[in-house]
């Protein structure tokens, strides 16, 4: 078994079963005489149990904040790579709602929303919003810059809502400040996994900043959770941060990714930290080396913004039994300037054994179309154009095993437009538009299929994508439209690809919920924050269901002037898609009119070709009825679905 470190910058491997212990013992031979006298041993890192009400009870004893700008540093440079192979023409690129040259069939309609709901509106105590979320057999949980709210997946009444602090607080070490949440549903293990950064800057005189990590003891988000905080650090570099953690999941590995930076500033490394699931699932301590690894700059190669995947099912690799996931990053090129590559390598191994597979040469780069590192900001009906960002990785990368048994990897992020010829690495901002790719990664990484979002040459921004194990794919973004009389402020759209489409095609866009007033939340640096990413995911309880939380402007206070700080605020919004539709069934006739708020609830209303709900205990499946569990009583639960049916227009008769 391999395993990749760094030591004193550069890169080592080892080979044993035994790896997990020499990787400690090679962190702790870099450190400096006065360093290694303080850390002896790696110590045990102990989490702290907490439940919903001990949140809720913090945020009564500390209520509010004062409004916050959360922390994205400028990108790394992108990188210059020395590529061997042969130039091969990248396949060719086509836009959302058109169709390649030589292709007989225009994309079939986008697939229409079959759930659409509020996730979590500005509370006027942080910016942007940093939207995501994950979707669970039950729950839509959001977890944002500002806090962490639980809903029924219907759409439903808020079940759980709390500030991030009292979701992350932790009195030892003592938290300052979290940033940048991500979470994800493990459906291997039936929990909820959240982590975020916090004290960036290190800002608080202690030049130390952490890594929470906080996993459900349930598949309930709302009962207890077991939280981790890690200090953040390499050999030999202290006062360093971490900007961007990601987060991916699989069988048996829960990975950090993000990107170091010193104290002042200045970009480093990028550090991968690989989690055995065992102990935390157990709410056991974990130990560097024994639990987890960290491995810095991987590969040696100076990557930034690392995204892992959520693995939906077990990469299969009967020639590397050991296979576990993948990481993927963005920013190469070659020494032309004109080649553009995703970097693509294995993750083997579980948790303090783990390693990155760094294969020699240039086999882990893949060519993708080019694109335009630098990205204009997006214009929309008033106001500031919104932040875009850059072309990093910020949103979760998927894995998905077919039902032949073959994996695909899958992941979208913004881009300059390419206008004339491929453009050099400085070359001026362009419109920023969605790339998304699909690479196949066995037995070396290629690329399957590429394709644009940029319909009506609008700017499309901060995309995500989730895709079915039969390769439907929905993919969620933030777009808006500077035209004076048809535009509108930032919104969400989606758009939604069939694996009978023609290769590289996506539908026509859908822009599900229109900004509502201008917007204009800048920081210190003159950027009008808007992202920094969004989320994506599969229904883990129905594999035809894919979901996506994106960011829109909400009703400003007018009170305050138009364009201002404190006029605008932010929202988000979930929406899901089925990409298959329900079979044909058949209401159990007419339901008794029950009471609801003073009110009545009229007959059974049939609903053909859409989404079924869950069976009720006898098994039969309901579509679409006003009395959703078929008991002959409409509920209080049986509103927001029989609700959402008429509002989306499903085809209720």
């Amino acid at each position: 078994m391999e395993l990749g470190i760094v030591r004193h910058g550069r890169s080592v491997r080892c080979r044993s079963v035994i790896c997990g212990s020499l990787v400690v013992s090679a962190l702790f031979a870099s450190l400096t005489q006065p360093e290694a006298a303080v850390a002896d041993a790696p110590k045990p890192v102990i989490p702290l149990r907490v439940t919903i009400e001990q949140m809720q009870e913090r945020d009564r004893q500390f209520p509010g904040s004062p409004v916050a700008q959360l922390p994205a540093n400028n990108r790394p440079h992108p990188q210059r790579v020395n590529v061997e192979k042969t130039h091969a023409p990248p396949l060719t690129i086509s836009h959302a709602g058109s169709v390649p040259a030589g292709q007989p069939a225009a994309p079939r309609a986008t697939l229409n929303p079959v759930r659409s709901f509020n996730a979590q509106r500005d509370d006027g105590t942080r910016y942007p919003p940093d939207s995501d979320g994950a979707i669970g057999p039950a729950h839509a949980v959001t977890l944002l810059s500002s806090g962490f709210t639980v809903k029924n997946k219907y759409g439903g009444h808020v079940l759980s809502q709390i500030s991030l602090a009292s979701f992350f607080f932790s009195p030892n070490p003592p938290i300052n400040f979290p940033y940048l949440p991500r979470i994800q549903y493990d459906q291997y293990a039936h929990r909820w996994v959240a982590t975020c950064g916090t004290n960036p800057y290190n800002n608080d005189g202690s030049f130390a900043s952490y890594l929470c990590l906080a996993v459900s003891e349930t598949s309930d988000p709302t009962m207890a959770w077991n939280r981790y905080v890690f200090e953040v650090f390499a050999p030999g570099h202290s006062g360093e941060w971490m900007d961007l953690p990601t987060l991916g999941i699989d069988e048996n590995n829960i990975i950090i990714c993000g990107d170091m930076y010193d104290y002042n500033g200045p970009f480093r490394h990028a550090d991968v930290y690989i989690f055995d699931k065992n102990p935390l699932l157990a709410g056991s301590a974990v130990t560097l080396g024994i639990d987890y690894t960290i491995i810095h700059n991987p590969c040696g190669v100076l990557g930034s913004s690392y995204q892992s995947c959520h693995a939906y099912e077990s990469a299969p690799d009967p020639g590397n039994p050991d296979l576990r996931n993948y990481i993927l990053s963005e920013g190469w090129y070659d020494f032309t300037g004109i080649r553009r590559f995703i970097r693509i390598n294995a993750v083997r191994g579980i948790g303090a054994a783990a390693f990155i597979d760094c294969p020699p040469g240039d086999a882990d780069l893949v060519e993708v179309p080019c694109y335009n590192f630098n990205q204009a900001d997006a214009p929309q009906k008033s106001c500031q154009p919104l932040d875009t960002l850059d072309t990093r990785l910020t949103s979760t990368a998927v894995l998905r095993v077919d039902n032949s048994g073959v994996p695909h990897l899958w992941v979208a992020h913004s881009v300059g437009a390419i206008t004339a010829g491929c453009p050099n690495p400085a070359a001026p901002n362009s419109r920023t538009e969605v790339a998304w790719y699909e690479f196949s990664p066995v037995p070396t990484p290629t690329l399957v299929q590429a394709g644009r979002v940029n319909q009506g040459l609008l700017p499309y921004y901060y995309p995500s994508i989730a895709v079915t194990r039969e390769r439907c794919v929905l993919l969620g973004f933030s777009t808006s439209n500077p035209d004076t009389l048809s535009g509108y402020y930032g919104s969400a759209g989606y758009t939604t690809r069939q694996p009978t489409d023609p290769p590289g095609v996506m539908e026509p866009i859908y822009v599900y919920k229109f900004g509502i007033s201008p917007y204009q939340r800048v920081d210190n640096v003159l950027r009008n924050r808007w992202g920094n990413y969004s989320t994506a995911c599969a229904d883990p309880s129905d594999g035809e269901m894919l979901w996506t939380i994106q960011e829109h402007t909400d009703q400003n206070l007018p009170q305050f002037g138009t364009c201002t700080d404190a006029s605008s605020r932010w929202s988000t919004w979930w929406v899901a898609v089925r990409c298959s539709p329900s079979p044909f069934c058949a209401c159990p006739g007419q339901v008794i009119p029950g009471p609801v708020n003073g009110g009545q609830i009229g007959p059974c209303i049939n609903c053909l070709l859409v989404s079924p709900f869950e069976t009720d205990a006898r098994g039969i499946l309901n579509c679409g009825c006003a009395d959703l569990d078929s008991n002959g009583l409409v509920e209080l639960d049986d509103i927001p679905l029989f609700v959402d049916l008429l509002l989306n227009d499903s085809g209720c008769q």
